[in-house]
């Protein structure tokens, strides 16, 4: 099993989350679309529809990064339903952390 999914499994485990979990979502399937039409192959890591409603959408990296900032806006602007936005992460760095939490991203170690 590769580390990000490791991360994910560890994750959900915790419960933090609970609720309906899938893996590698297309974004055109959650915006009802056909998942692969004019499919530019954007997946996101991990989708929750929370028992509460919430549809999370969750990138899963071992370290915050600027790139993993920018897959977790893209994904978030592609999705047209409302949504919160998370990350999982093995390491983090403060300064980061405080990028992620301005655009509302939720920041979760495990």
């Amino acid at each position: 099993m590769n580390r990000e999914k490791e991360l994910l499994y560890r994750f959900i485990a915790t419960k933090r989350i609970r609720g309906k979990w899938m893996r590698e979502v297309p974004i055109n399937r959650l915006n009802g679309k056909d998942p692969w039409e004019n499919c530019l192959g954007f997946r996101i890591d991990a989708v929750c529809i929370a028992l509460d409603g919430t549809l999370w959408l969750i990138e899963v990296k071992r370290e915050l990064t600027r790139e993993l900032l920018g897959q977790i806006l893209t994904d978030s602007y592609l999705v047209h339903s409302k949504h919160r936005k998370a990350v999982i992460v093995d390491e983090v760095d403060q300064q980061m952390e405080e990028i992620f939490r301005h655009y509302n991203i939720e920041v979760f170690e495990v």
